[in-house]
């Protein structure tokens, strides 16, 4: 699950301490009862109690839970609204293999993809961009969207752990990217690809021929270099093969130049600075720019659903301090 505001899940410490003194707090008002009562006249009174303390602990507790889910925010599937606006989308579709954590280009390969997207946001504020990632199969991260803070947010989330399936699958990540964009709408539409290039899979024929017939061109960005370097594994070392040797990862930048010449689009080598330069002038399309009617989806927010369930656990919380139990809590 990716949050919008992760930095809100830090809230969550408060849980231990909260449940800490609703102990204390229950344990106090049991000896306090044990004093006026006796040994609570009957145990089904001392029952009573701990349900009625164990009760509004959960609903207060759920509450606060509900709160801080709420205020870290994350994407719950997508809805259509209806517009008629002009402008350009873009589809960012990056290779989330293990290679992409080699650091052969001043820094990782998804980093490089990651600072590579920012600036294209950057340089071109009035688009709308979407963002897929791929190994072993293709996931669909952000819809297409107008909102840059949410996107950037999300990007700086972007890792190699979100997808767990194994392999290349680039069929799959071109397919996801293609649907990120909505029917009934005639802008113009660009996807761009981040990969290395290596150990591709998956048959691109088909969605070759999809690429063409909805009218979106491809632009390539291989992120790698020539003389590559060692893929770092999980423990802070580097992944080895069956021998105990390192395993090594470069750019594979032919596999990439030819599906950019299949899907009769560009290809451009990330590991030069002007990547980013060749880029902007490339998607620099304000003159391709049509009015467009039709829908466009949008994230829903998960917000308003997690206030609701806040809202009434706190209702909960309420009532049952309320209402006299037996008469007598």
């Amino acid at each position: 699950m990716i949050f919008i505001y992760p930095e809100s899940l830090w809230y969550l410490f408060i849980i231990p301490v909260l449940i800490l003194l609703f102990v204390v707090n229950y344990y106090f008002g049991k000896k306090s009862l044990i004093q006026l009562m006796g040994m609570w006249r009957s145990p089904s009174y001392g029952e009573l109690y701990f349900i009625k303390k164990s009760l509004r602990a959960l609903t207060f507790t759920l509450g606060l839970v509900f709160i801080i889910l709420g205020l870290a925010e994350h994407p719950m599937g997508q809805q259509t609204i209806e517009e008629e606006r002009q402008g350009v989308e873009i589809a960012f579709v990056v290779d989330l293999s293990r290679s992409m954590l080699v650091e052969d280009v001043g820094s990782s390969r998804l980093d490089k993809s990651r600072q590579l997207i920012q600036g294209i946001m950057n340089q071109f504020p009035d688009y709308e961009y979407s963002l897929t990632g791929f190994k072993g199969t293709g996931s669909l991260f952000i819809p297409m969207t107008e909102d840059k803070s949410i996107f950037s947010s999300l990007l700086g989330q972007l890792s190699t752990d979100l997808i767990t399936t194994p392999g290349t699958n680039i069929e799959e990540g071109l397919e996801k990217g293609i649907q990120s964009f909505p029917a009934g709408r005639d802008t113009y539409r660009g996807l761009v690809l981040f990969s290395d290039g290596e150990e591709l899979s998956g048959k691109l024929t088909r969605v070759v021929k999809d690429i063409k017939a909805k009218g979106v061109e491809v632009f390539v960005v291989g992120i790698g270099s020539q003389e590559g370097g060692y893929v770092p594994d999980d423990s802070g070392d580097y992944v080895t093969d069956r021998t105990g040797d390192r395993v090594k990862s470069m750019l594979v930048s032919s596999n990439l130049i030819s599906l950019a010449r299949d899907a009769e689009g560009e290809y451009v080598s990330g590991k030069d600075i002007v990547v980013s330069q060749e880029l902007s002038k490339a998607l620099n399309l304000e003159d391709s720019v049509q009015v467009a009617k039709g829908v466009r989806l949008v994230q829903r927010s998960s917000y308003p659903l997690y206030v609701s369930l806040s809202l009434l656990c706190f209702l909960l919380f309420l009532l049952t301090g309320v209402i006299r139990w037996k008469n007598l809590f």
